[in-house]
C-alpha cells in the first residue's frame, strides 16, 4: 500500500470478511518518523546442495519506503539470481486512525505492538 486510498481499500476488503462486532488486529508498517533510510542487510544459508544469499537496502522516496532485495542462488550445476522491490507508504498514526474511522471501524487500542510499530485493534460496529 503506497497511498491512504490503498489502505482504505484494504480495510474495506478486510471489513467485508468480518461480522458485526468482529475485531481486526493490524500491525502497521513504519510511520515516517521511525523509518531509517540507508539501511543495508545481508543473510545467507546453505542446505542440501542449495545455497541462497540475500542482500537488501532501503531508502525513502517522498512518502514511500523502498526496500530492494537481491537474491543469489546456487546448486552444483547452476546459479541464478533475481531482484525484488517493495514499496510501502509511510503514514502517520493520525492518518491511519482517520482512515480506519472513515472505513467504519472503531479503533479500540493502539498498543506498543509486536515489532515496535504499534498495533491497531479495531472493531466493526453493528449495522444500523
Amino acid at each position: 500500500m503506497t497511498t491512504l486510498d490503498d489502505l482504505a481499500a484494504a480495510l474495506a476488503t478486510m471489513g467485508d470478511d468480518l461480522v458485526d462486532g468482529g475485531v481486526l488486529v493490524v500491525e502497521p508498517w513504519f510511520d515516517p518518523d521511525h523509518w531509517h533510510d540507508g539501511a543495508v542487510f545481508d543473510e545467507g544459508t546453505e542446505e542440501g546442495g542449495l545455497a541462497v544469499a540475500r542482500v537488501r537496502r532501503s531508502w525513502r522516496e517522498g512518502h514511500e519506503s523502498v526496500i530492494e532485495m537481491q537474491y543469489a542462488m546456487a546448486e552444483p550445476d547452476r546459479t541464478w539470481s533475481f531482484t525484488e522491490v517493495h514499496r510501502m507508504g509511510l503514514f502517520t498514526r493520525d492518518q491511519q486512525v482517520e482512515v480506519y474511522r472513515k472505513s467504519g471501524f472503531v479503533v479500540e487500542h493502539e498498543w506498543p505492538g509486536l515489532a515496535g510499530r504499534g498495533l491497531f485493534v479495531a472493531v466493526k460496529p453493528p449495522s444500523a
